[in-house]
């Protein structure tokens, strides 16, 4: 964390507050990214849970079928004690899932090794920050010695992810918004009205082909975890951008290595597995399963902060 640098976002002040040492934990939202992007460039953890695994009740709504809620903390550990806290089933959020909520942190020490992880190498391979891609194979030599087999595998690119995520949210953030935004267009911040303003112009026939994309895709991601316990990727494809309020919104225009699980629903967790060389700033791992699998991620994120200490690296605030 560094004060000339974007905490990411949305779910900047929580990211921030945690990495700083301000709080040991904090409530954020993800509905393509928003928890992990700020757990990524900040060199902390943050799990976007499964779909539907913690209440919305009280959050305003961003996108109806992607909008999750979930912890921001230092370690796997912590994240497990503070969604033991939040998980469970609310019957005044309709996206809500009416399943037990197991115990978390029980099977945090179980051993990794044998598990089967898929390495989705392929999406941060190309076009990503140089050191990114040595930081991930570190990580991966760090699970594989722990007795994890890792493979590589083949999903859809991210600009398709990117794309059907995109055209599903903007259409139901513009529902959302559309009255407030016809009747007081000032009130809205640069970045935000320019993100409600395409969902205007997507048609209805957009919408419904990319909600039957979106299937295709889910169903993707359900058939390789069908052949491994977890899937590996890294957390962003870069490390945290320089604090410019006119840079341009790259929502649509870079694809996103976070939108997949939102696509998917997937629990997915970000923590930190490196430092950029010539920034000296957070690289970080990203960990997903199956719908409700939060403890085999937890576990696999756990082992890997046991065998090293990148978490345990706090911001110099002079």
């Amino acid at each position: 964390m560094e004060p000339d640098y974007w905490p990411g976002g949305s779910s900047s002040g929580a990211g921030a507050a945690v990495a700083a040492g301000f709080v040991p934990g904090a409530i954020g939202t993800d509905t393509g990214g928003s928890i992990r992007g700020p757990a990524a460039v900040c060199g902390i953890a943050g799990l976007k849970p499964t779909y539907g695994r913690v209440s919305r009740r009280g959050v305003f709504p961003n996108t109806f079928t992607m909008d999750h809620c979930g912890p921001l903390t230092r370690s796997a550990e912590d994240i497990a004690l503070f969604l033991q806290v939040i998980a469970g089933f609310d019957p005044e959020d309709p996206g809500s899932e009416d399943a037990p909520v197991p115990d978390y942190a029980a099977g945090l020490t179980r051993s990794i090794k044998g598990l089967r992880l898929g390495l989705v190498e392929h999406w941060y391979a190309l076009g990503a920050h140089p050191d990114l891609p040595p930081a991930m194979s570190a990580a991966v030599e760090v699970l594989r010695g722990l007795g994890a087999v890792v493979e590589p595998v083949e999903l859809s690119s991210l600009r398709d992810y990117t794309d059907c995520k995109t055209t599903i949210s903007i259409a139901e953030l513009y529902a959302i918004h559309e009255k407030d935004l016809k009747t007081r267009p000032q009130d809205f911040g640069r970045i935000l009205r320019n993100r409600v303003l395409p969902g205007a112009l997507i048609r209805a026939e957009d919408y419904v082909q990319a909600l039957r994309w979106r299937t295709v895709l889910a169903r993707e991601q359900a058939l390789a975890l069908k052949r491994f316990d977890a899937l590996l990727t890294a957390g962003a494809l870069s490390v945290a951008d320089r604090a410019d309020p006119n840079q341009p919104d790259r929502l649509v225009s870079s694809p996103s290595i976070t939108m997949p699980f939102s696509v998917g629903g997937l629990p997915a967790l970000a923590i930190p597995c490196g430092l950029s060389r010539a920034e000296g700033l957070p690289l970080s791992l990203q960990i997903a399963a199956a719908p409700m699998a939060e403890p085999m991620v937890l576990r696999i994120a756990h082992a890997f902060q046991q065998a090293t200490d990148w978490h345990c690296r706090h911001p110099d605030l002079a």
